[in-house]
């Protein structure tokens, strides 16, 4: 597979672009390899707890398990499934200290009991299984640093199968999992949760780790090698201690120590925005790994390096996509452009220049004409994990719901989501979004989440103005969209008003449709218009010209079509026109490039010659008025 590219990331990244490629990289060819859709063989029980042990030495590519599975029949179960990949060998499965016949096929292990098991019971049942995983998945890989071997594990999104018999779907997490892992004990094991010991048992180390958190079977992970640890505290918005514990490879402990400390700037920015960091019962903290980028497993996320971005959006995840995880991978822009903003969020308030961090994210947006937000073919790697669509435009999508709604009901809204009882810990789809900002702003956002969650595009502004005697201004806006799914973007629109001795006044209009006008009154002499000045849109190749001819009593002339052909303007009406329309024709600098006339037809084929092809203002005048509209030759 190819490397996906994004040109748009180094003004915002600088010498530290390269994470978020990665990062993505990552995913997508982990996806690559693990494509599967949900199917319905393990829909018939709900697991409760999952108690996993493993006999791992990294110098050896090779795994031996036994896992113990808490559940409960949501049916009457004859018998039960796992998802297993059909490489590891399954030696044995025991049902209460009985062994039960099993079969593994099309990486699906079927464990049929002797008597059916009534449904509503808890039960639990154990499999025993080891070999040699698949190489070059990277669901479970090995790898070496600085000549010392280490495994690790990454399973986004249907990985786990790989190393461990798991139900891996994005409808059921398992409330609380415990990690065993017996290692040679030169090494250490990284987990999940709370570290509950480590000790020695003659040549061999045994390392407990406890989560009594809801997770996904993809989030639960693995890595063994001779880490050292260090441990730095963060004092939490209720006032408690969180333990940021980091297991770092030994020759890269000095190296990474100051950019880890960040970690608690973005603790603090991230709960004082939206609530306490989700597992504030037990510890978050970071554990190196053989990749570029990182994922962000729940309570510790694993780290090929240590930007200052990398650890802030993969600590975001922890709220969104570890605690709320997207329903479907056709939602995954809920985990992903989240993170990406809550990325972003930190350049806004202590790294600065979140301007520039806008810019590379339009820029990506709009660097192709379509593509929409929410993915309709799951089947294609680039579509789910896709930088510009799933991350940047996810990204600026959340942006301009908080430009439409309000800092404070965006911010609010979303804290609301976050501790929905029938969210919180499980999973979301972006309808569940949308109604906790519907019910915060008290208004339908339906044509919001269409235009730019479900369909393509963005659009492209031409505004017009002219200071009248009074000082009023007079505007006149439309857009064009560069894809045919919108007719028209509905969106605030942010115009940035300069004055000849530096005032500057900033205007908002909730602009819906084209050849939208609006007087203000300023009290100063205007010289600029500055369209979107702080970014709230994604948008390209805007224009904003000043417009002599430009007035507020306009001709009404909405009955008129407007063909544009290569050689001409074509004017047609279902009713003769019994007015004399003077037309003129200006560029972008305010130059008038054809005058003409209509005189009392219904039909008029304007002839504009060999003009290059580019963005021009046609201004109709009946003696009493003058209408504009923009036109793209």
């Amino acid at each position: 597979m190819s490397t996906i590219t994004l040109l748009a990331y180094s003004q915002e990244l600088g010498s530290d672009k390269l994470w978020m490629e990665n990062l993505i990289e990552n995913e997508s060819n982990t996806f690559a390899k693990k494509y599967q859709v949900n199917s319905s063989h393990t829909s018939n029980y709900d697991i409760k707890f999952h108690r996993l042990k493993f006999i791992i030495d990294p110098a050896v590519f090779y795994i031996s398990g036994e896992i113990t599975t808490y559940f409960v029949p949501s049916v009457e179960l004859d018998n039960i499934k796992f998802d297993l990949t059909d490489v590891l060998s399954v030696d044995e499965v025991l049902y209460n200290d009985e062994s039960l016949d099993f079969t593994q096929s099309n990486n699906i292990l079927t464990c049929t009991f002797s008597a059916s098991i009534d449904e509503g019971s808890l039960d639990s049942i154990k499999v025993v299984y080891s070999g040699e995983p698949q190489s070059g998945l990277d669901a479970i890989s090995q790898s070496f640093h600085n000549l010392i071997p280490i495994i690790s594990t990454l399973s986004e999104p249907y990985g786990a199968k790989d190393w461990w018999p798991c139900k891996q779907d994005l409808i059921d997490k398992v409330d609380s999992i415990e990690v065993i892992i017996e290692t040679p004990k030169e090494y250490r094991a990284v987990s999940n949760g709370l570290l509950i010991g480590e000790p020695l048992y003659g040549e061999n180390r045994i390392t407990t780790w406890k989560h009594k958190y809801p997770i996904p079977a993809y989030l639960i992970a693995i890595a063994v090698t001779n880490y050292v640890d260090f441990t730095t505290y963060y004092e939490n918005i209720e006032g408690n201690t969180l333990p940021i514990l980091n297991h770092i490879y030994p020759e890269d402990l000095e190296s990474v120590r100051e950019n880890i400390e960040t970690t608690k700037l973005a603790l603090e920015l991230f709960e004082n925005l939206f609530e306490i960091y989700p597992y504030s019962n037990e510890r978050y903290g970071h554990s190196q790994f053989p990749f570029s980028g990182g994922m962000e497993h729940a309570t510790v996320s694993f780290m090929g390096s240590f930007p200052q971005d990398l650890i802030a959006h993969e600590l975001a995840h922890q709220w969104f996509g570890d605690k709320i995880t997207c329903g479907s991978w056709s939602d995954i822009w809920l985990n992903e452009g989240f993170a990406t903003y809550l990325t972003g969020l930190t350049y806004e308030n202590y790294k600065g220049d979140f301007d520039g961090w806008l810019e590379g994210k339009i820029s990506h947006v709009t660097g192709m004409p379509g593509g929409s937000v929410y993915v309709t073919d799951t089947t294609t790697i680039g579509s789910i994990f896709s930088s510009r669509l799933s991350y940047s435009k996810g990204a600026m999508v959340l942006h301009m719901l908080r430009w439409k709604m309000g800092d404070d009901n965006f911010f609010v809204a979303i804290k609301n989501y976050l501790k929905d009882d029938n969210l919180k810990y499980s999973y979301a789809k972006t309808e569940d979004l949308k109604q906790h900002c519907e019910s915060v702003l008290g208004e339908d956002l339906t044509t919001f989440f269409d235009q730019w969650i479900y369909m393509e595009g963005y659009p492209s502004y031409a505004i017009e103005w002219k200071q009248k005697v009074d000082n009023s201004i007079e505007i006149l806006i439309n857009q064009s969209q560069s894809h045919a799914s919108v007719d028209f973007f509905e969106m605030p629109v942010e115009l940035g008003v300069n004055g000849v001795d530096g005032e500057k006044i900033f205007v908002k209009f909730d602009v819906n449709q084209n050849n939208y006008s609006q007087s203000v009154g300023v009290d100063f002499e205007v010289s600029s218009i500055e369209f979107d000045p702080n970014r709230w849109l994604i948008s390209k190749g805007n224009t904003v010209v000043l417009n002599p001819e430009l007035a507020s009593d306009k001709y009404n002339f909405e009955q008129w079509t407007t063909i544009v052909k290569d050689y001409s303007i074509l004017l047609t009406t279902a009713n003769s026109s019994s007015k004399s329309l003077k037309i003129n024709l200006y560029n972008t600098t305010g130059k008038i490039i054809i005058s003409d006339q209509i005189n009392g037809t219904s039909n008029f084929d304007l002839k504009t010659g060999a003009i290059p092809k580019g963005v021009y203002y046609l201004v109709f005048d009946d003696g009493n008025g003058v209408v504009s509209k923009t036109i793209l030759k």
